[in-house]
Formats: C-alpha cells, structure tokens, sequence
C-alpha cells in the first residue's frame, strides 16, 4: 500500500519558517483561485500545469485573504527524495510565482490570523508584532505530528505518524493559556487504519480527515463527522464518488471563502515508465451540506402560550409561569420559557445562593449572526463578528428586549462607595420581542453561570455541551402559535 510514502508529505503544508523569497515572474494568471474556472459539482484537477504537474506530487493551500496560495510539491529523483515551497501572490489582480530558497517551508495560519504553527510550536500576533515562539507543550513531544489544523475558537487537531497505519486523530483545546493534553477521538473517527490529515471547520462543527476502511472504494479515502448539538461527534461519513474513487485521496480542506474543497488524488500515468503522482483537486462543497444526518438534529423544544403578562420582578415562582416549558439542568437549575404573541420570556431559577447570570444566545434567521444578551449586574446585546462578541448598542439601550438584572444589595466599602454587592437567590429574567428575530423557529443556547456545584462556583448550559460561539451546537426551539 502506498498510502504512508505518497500522502504522508502532505504534513508539510502545516510547516512555517520566516525568510525572504525568491521570485520570479508566473505566467500572466488573473482573477479569483488563480484565474481558474470553477469546476462546479465534478471534482477536477486544479490548475493543471501550473500547480499540478505531472514531474511532481503538488498540495496547494490558499491563505485566509485568499490572496496567496501556498504550494508544496515532492518528488523521488535519481533515488533521492526532492521538495519544493512555492507560493502565487495575488499582486494588483495579477497573480506572481515565488520559489522558497532551500530549507524553508510555506506557512500555516490558524483561521483566526493571529495564530502562527511551526511544527510543534507556534507564534501569536501581539501589538507589537509576532510573539516568540512558544511549545505546544510537553503533552505534544510523544506524537509523531504531520498534520495539524485549527479552529477559528482554538481548537487543534492533530495526526500522528503510527506503524503500519494505526495512528490516531487527537483534538486540544487552549485552557488558561495552554494547550491541553491531546486526546484521542473516539470510535466514530478513529476507525480503519491511515486515518490522517485532518481539516477542522472554523466554527468546529465537522471534521475531516482521509482513512482506509473496509466500506471505502479501494484505497484511502476523505471521510467526515458532524459535530452534534450535543457536542459529540457523529458518525464518519464516505464523502462518496463525487470525490473518492478507487486510487488515493487525502489531505481535504475547505478554501477559506467555505465554497470549495480541495484534496490530493494519487494519478498513476499511462506510461508505465512513469511513476504515479500527486495532483490537486477541487470540487464546489456544497455537496457536503446534503450529508448531514437529518436524524442527528435534536427535537425542536416547544416554547409555550400564555394569556398572563410576565411580571419581571426577579421571580420565577409567580403564577404567570406556570405555562412555561420547563428545562431541568445540573446545580439544581431550572429554564422557563414562554410566550404571548408580541415577546418571548426565558427565566432563570436557581438555589438560594446562585446568582444565576443568564448568558441568552439567539441566531437572527435572516442574517445568520449569533447574538448573545447578557444579564448580570448590567444588562447589554453583542453580536459575533470575526469570533469576537461586538456590541451591538449601548447597554442601556433596550429596545425590543428587558429584563430583571441588578439584583442590587449594597457596597461592601460604604465609605469610599466600592464594592459593590448582589443578591443571591433572585432569579434572573429576560423578555425579547419577537419581532427582532423573525420566524417561529429559533436556534438558541443558554449559559447560567454564578452557580454552585459541589461546593464549587461552576456554569451550566443548554444544551449542555454548547458552545458560545459555535451555533451549529445550539439547539432549535420553535413558539407553539
């Protein structure tokens, strides 16, 4: 099998060193994806001859601007094994080639711009310009990494070189400034053998990756998992013959502009005097979104009616919520939803020594963008813009939504007027107009933090794996008339 000699090199588009380069003037190549035609729903090779060449085995890598596209190329020469690193800048619409001197690597950037990775290490952008390089840590020595990718929230996802195929997928997440320990995916992913070269969506909801598996078309081939609204991982999914065939294919990656997938495909020549190769190829990606399990997607949750105005007095207990919908979660933490026919009404009850601070997240149906209301000492709207929450208006603006939320109890330092305390046991309550986001169906999530757990100030969540940031995590709740 020739799975681990041909695809395994394409670890090298993850490698990254600093130096000038040497250019030359390319071919006159102008417009989007290196002047190429899209190839729509038939997967093709992309940019035949200039990118992909018959003397070499070629991966290419646009940067996130889409305005570069790195390119590794391999070859075996006279028993000798050759690479080269090359780049195309897109420089006032017209695209211009630089060859790497020897012994220096293309770059991989994490999606959100600021994250630089060189093998096991990796920079981050400071005010002051790129940090020192830094160790991914002790936890990352043991593996034989050739592949790495990031999310747009921190996440890595790495490879591992094994023996004789058995290496397996791990993820790390930053926690307090460090990355921690990489841990192995489970059976869902870590199934066959050669399961290498992993592709982690920005917002994490699916992974990719090239394996061998008795279920495939002969050889390695590009699989997929989607992330649950659970959190957990589904499933792996043959990306089928729109893009797997009985040679070789690996290395998956979506452009950053999320249109295209791009994969290596092992060609073997119809001269027999001349040794299979690496091209490139691209395919529209829309195809991926019909490979979402539709049983994966949990039940819409059913917000009630009600007749009675909700009173926003800190309370949950009053008779006007008893028609909620009712959500029981750790801590001893209880959700009620409702709502008439002009707002929607969430509270938030916990012990008598939570705070409960409601973090209200909602998907505007229109636009797409995640917003996130706040409620704690103060209450504020922001919306997701570039993966950082961005106010929407000013804290004190609250039109279309209100709520109960300084649960006010005095300062601590009464003569210098500091310190502020809060009350514990109020519970906290949130009303958004309707009309803010259209539809009767609402894909949101709920954090309450300010909590106690075994003695301990904890968070907890619906759904309870959730993330913030990643809606496609969040779950679907739709209004009962």
């Amino acid at each position: 099998m020739k799975i681990k000699s041909t695809l395994v090199t394409l670890a090298a588009l993850h490698c990254y060193s600093i130096s000038s380069y040497a250019q030359e003037k390319a071919q006159t190549l102008t417009g989007p994806y290196l002047g190429q035609t899209p190839p729509h729903m038939t997967a093709k090779v992309f940019a035949p001859g200039i990118v992909s060449t018959p003397d070499w085995g070629d991966a290419g890598n646009f940067s996130q601007d889409m305005n570069k596209l790195y390119i590794t190329r391999w070859r075996t020469k006279d028993g000798k094994r050759e690479r080269q690193y090359l780049v195309y800048k897109n420089i006032n619409d017209q695209w211009q080639k630089e060859v790497l001197p020897a012994g220096q690597r293309n770059p991989y950037h994490a999606p959100d711009g600021k994250t630089v990775f060189i093998g096991k290490k990796y920079k981050e952008m400071t005010k002051d310009g790129w940090s020192e390089l830094k160790s991914l840590g002790p936890d990352f020595e043991k593996y034989r990494i050739m592949s790495l990718s990031a999310s747009a929230h921190g996440a890595l996802i790495i490879d591992e070189v094994g023996t004789n195929g058995n290496g397996l997928l791990r993820y790390s997440r930053m926690v307090n400034g460090k990355y921690e320990a990489p841990k192995a995916f489970g059976k869902e992913i870590n199934t066959g053998t050669w399961n290498a070269h992993p592709f982690i969506a920005p917002d994490e909801s699916y992974i990719m990756w090239n394996g061998v598996r008795e279920s495939g078309f002969g050889s390695s081939d590009l699989y997929i998992s989607f992330r649950n609204n659970d959190g957990s991982w589904g499933e792996a999914i043959n990306l089928g013959d729109k893009v797997n065939t009985a040679a070789e294919e690996g290395g998956p990656r979506m452009t950053p502009d999320g249109k295209f997938l791009f994969f290596e495909r092992v060609i073997t020549p119809t001269d027999k005097n001349k040794k299979p190769h690496s091209d490139t190829f691209w395919i529209d990606a829309s195809f991926i979104n019909d490979l979402r399990p539709k049983d994966s997607q949990p039940q819409a949750i059913t917000i009630k009616y009600t007749q009675k105005p909700a009173l926003l007095d800190g309370r949950c207990g009053g008779d006007e919520w008893d028609a909620a919908t009712k959500l029981s979660l750790p801590a001893q933490v209880t959700l009620y939803f409702m709502h008439d026919y002009d707002y929607f009404y969430i509270c938030a009850a916990g012990k008598k020594e939570d705070y409960a601070v409601i973090d209200l997240m909602i998907e505007n149906n229109t636009t797409g963008a995640p917003h996130r209301f706040h409620l704690s000492a103060q209450m504020g709207e922001t919306i997701l813009k570039n993966d950082k929450w961005e106010s929407a208006a000013d804290k004190w603006d609250l039109r279309d939504y209100a709520g109960f939320w300084v649960p006010y109890a005095g300062l601590e330092d009464q003569q210098n007027r500091k310190n502020p305390r809060f009350q514990r046991g109020t519970h906290r309550q949130v009303q958004i107009a309707r009309k803010k986001f259209p539809g009767n169906n609402w894909n949101m999530m709920v954090n309450v933090s300010g909590v106690r757990l075994n003695g301990e100030n904890t968070a907890v969540s619906y759904p309870e794996n959730g993330a913030q940031k990643i809606k496609t995590t969040w779950a679907p709740f739709t209004f009962s008339k």
